[in-house]
């Protein structure tokens, strides 16, 4: 049987609040001085390319997966990180699930004072938040040998997320790593991000209906199931999701 779950206005904001870390990685302020891969390797040797998680994820067809986007500056991240995601962490069996946590850099921008007072960003805030990942990770229970550091410099530029990623990153990147047998898109990009998959790397999703405040249907589509619950065996099961707007 689907479970129908229906947002009144409330909701919705705090939904919005929730996934409003997001956006931190193709902001519409544009930072002047975006590192490339290289530079920022130099602070961090362990980041990885967009590509290249990609890559890692699908090339694993033996396990269940979860994988976790976040940033540490992201409240809803590090609560679910604290308590769902390390939950199943502490309990999960390795030899059936494979938890990949990636810790992302993008957006992740601190500023000081130069000579005159000015504030600047600070141009070593990747191996600052570096040092800050690997004391909140391992404190929480995590090893850091299943945290993948990445970066894109892509995502720091609206523009070139527009040109590089038409559908959105996620929607792109969940059409990249997994498989679905319906079609699936993201209605917003923002962080925490979830995906839970099968060995075949089918991905898990739901079906949303979008309506308005007289339940008229506004849009219809499937999206990665993102509710926390990791005890699944059937993956083809769509539950259905109903968000009611007031507008």
């Amino acid at each position: 049987m689907n479970r129908t779950i229906v947002f009144f206005a409330v909701t919705i904001m705090s939904l919005m609040l929730l996934c409003g870390c997001g956006g931190r990685g193709h902001e519409e302020e544009e930072h002047g001085d975006v590192l490339t891969m290289e530079q920022a390797r130099q602070q961090e040797p362990q980041l990885m390319t967009t590509d290249e998680i990609v890559e890692l994820v699908k090339g694993d067809t033996t396990h269940k997966k979860v994988v976790y986007w976040f940033d540490i500056l992201c409240k809803p991240c590090r609560q679910h990180l604290q308590n769902e995601i390390a939950s199943f962490y502490a309990r999960h069996d390795a030899s059936e699930w494979r938890i990949y946590l990636v810790a992302g850099f993008n957006g992740l921008h601190r500023y000081g004072p130069d000579a005159d007072g000015n504030l600047v960003e600070d141009t070593n805030c990747i191996s600052y938040y570096s040092a800050e990942y690997r004391k909140l990770l391992p404190s929480l229970g995590f090893d850091m040998k299943d945290v993948y550091m990445h970066y894109d410099p892509v995502w720091e530029s609206s523009e070139m997320v527009k040109e590089v990623y038409p559908d959105g990153i996620f929607t792109c990147l969940a059409n990249k790593m997994f498989y679905s047998d319906v079609p699936f898109r993201f209605d917003y990009d923002g962080m925490p991000r979830v995906f839970v998959s099968d060995c075949d790397n089918q991905l898990l999703v739901d079906y949303c209906i979008l309506t308005n405040k007289d339940k008229d249907t506004l849009n219809r589509f499937y999206t990665p199931h993102d509710y926390y619950n990791f005890e699944i065996n059937d993956f083809t099961h769509h539950d259905t999701i109903i968000v009611t707007y007031t507008n």
